[in-house]
């Protein structure tokens, strides 16, 4: 596939399936809905495994991120609305600390986040806070939308090579086992980590014999979860989030402030299972129950401790499970039928805290491979992935550096944080950046800009 806008003697809709309903798929919508370089009508499904978030009976799927400016930036070009929205139902970032919790604990260091760095703020909100936000912008928007909620993909075979036929089954807990087959022009996989459509479009099928593209284990396992309303948090804990050195001092574990006192929290160790393999460690309850009863003996600077976080969550929304990576070379199918964005097109690790946030910028740059800006020549799936260069590789240092497996890495990890404490807040042209307050020392990161219809 070349281009959206390309004469093909095809009058009729250009009909694209995207299968998740996560933030990569929904933005993926959006961006193409708002696109200006738009030319062809637009036939838009969206479906998803889960059921629908905006349910009052619907548990929490996922739990909490942040957004960081080049996050926010890429949301503001879906929808008038929609950054303002999605800061509505945020904690705004106003200081990332570094604490040691050996020796009773003691703050390494702390360091405020600029209230705008690149004219965007950094925010914390609930992973499922973001997809109503998302909705609720996609409903505005209107079009040739079709939602299907409880709908997993059940596999797909090309026809002729320009248009694929997916067949779509109800998931558990709907009308299980029915199926239907669509055909689609484009199929696109924003199914996760653990995408079933990758195993189409780099291996061959769903199930496929020898295929060779699940995600690799890093290496560590994660505990997570959201707590209810913390008591007895004063203003001066508003906005903060910590990331905390493990007694052991192999590991650690963190905190980010959400709204109405809620904490998203999460633990990271290394595992004892071989790293870079396909087979990742699975987790029993046991093995939940034995790692919660060690996080309520963790120091942290809140009242109470870690234990006050893990006895104000509820038993639903706490996961333990291992992280997973993969630096893909090919994000789309030979006849660029296919292709895969968000954490089905690069799963990272979570040190950058970036997952979410390249998500969107996925969407984007999507949406201009298809909808290239005139005359440009026809860009195509290929163009796509040459421009989402995978970060893989440094959060794979940046874990190392955080987890401290070894002296050297935990060496490098107390110099890193007390560097990072005399870092001035670099300031930027106003010429350059007129809503710039300043960049701070990740502005390598937020300078990242992605435009729609570039």
């Amino acid at each position: 596939m070349a281009s959206l806008n390309e004469p093909t003697g095809d009058s009729g809709p250009f009909r694209i399936l995207i299968v998740g309903l996560g933030p990569a798929g929904l933005a993926l919508a959006l961006a193409l809905l708002w696109h200006p370089h738009s030319t062809r009508p637009l036939h838009l499904t969206l479906v998803d495994a889960h059921p629908s978030p905006i349910l009052p009976s619907s548990p929490p799927v996922g739990a909490g991120f942040a957004l960081s400016p080049n996050g926010l930036r890429a949301l503001s070009q879906l929808s008038p609305k929609l950054v303002q929205d999605v800061l509505a139902r945020a904690q705004r970032v106003s200081s990332i600390s570094q604490h040691d919790a050996r020796a009773g604990g003691f703050t390494i260091a702390q360091n405020d986040v600029p209230p705008k760095s690149f004219g965007f703020c950094t925010a914390a909100l609930e992973r499922q806070e973001l997809v109503r936000a998302l909705l609720d912008a996609l409903a505005e928007k209107g079009g040739e939308v079709h939602v299907g909620w409880g709908t997993k993909f059940a596999g797909a075979r090309e026809v002729d090579g320009k248009k694929i036929r997916v067949v779509l089954k109800s998931a558990e807990g709907t009308e299980e086992g029915k199926e239907e087959e669509v055909e689609v022009d484009l199929l696109v996989g924003a199914d996760g980590v653990r995408s079933r459509v990758r195993e189409f479009v780099l291996g061959g099928g769903p199930g496929a014999v020898g295929s060779d593209c699940p995600p690799l284990f890093s290496g560590y396992e994660c505990i997570y979860g959201v707590s209810g309303p913390i008591d007895g948090l004063g203003d001066e804990h508003t906005g903060s989030a910590h990331w905390i050195v493990d007694p052991s001092g192999v590991g650690g574990y963190g905190t980010w402030d959400l709204p109405d006192c809620k904490q998203f929290w999460y633990t990271i160790s290394a595992s004892p299972h071989p790293r870079g393999t396909t087979s990742a460690p699975r987790f029993d309850g046991a093995s939940l129950d034995e790692t919660l009863e060690r996080c309520k003996t963790l120091w942290h600077p809140f009242p109470g401790g870690f234990k006050a976080l893990v006895d104000a969550t509820d038993p639903a929304r706490i996961t333990k499970a291992p992280l997973l990576a993969r630096v893909y070379e090919k994000l789309s199918n030979e006849n660029g039928t296919a292709v895969l964005i968000g954490d089905a097109a690069h799963p990272v690790t979570p040190f950058l805290g970036q997952g979410a946030n390249t998500s969107l910028e996925d969407a984007i740059v999507l949406a201009n491979a298809l909808f290239p800006p005139p005359p440009s020549p026809p860009r195509g799936l290929e163009w796509y992935t040459a421009q989402r260069s995978n970060d893989t590789p440094l959060n794979d240092f940046i874990g190392k550096m955080h987890v401290g497996e070894t002296t050297l890495w935990r060496f490098a990890r107390w110099s890193s944080s007390k560097l990072m404490s005399f870092v001035p807040k670099s300031k930027l042209s106003l010429e350059r950046e007129p809503e710039n307050v300043s960049a701070g020392p990740f502005a390598f990161i937020h300078a990242f800009k992605v435009d729609l219809g570039a």
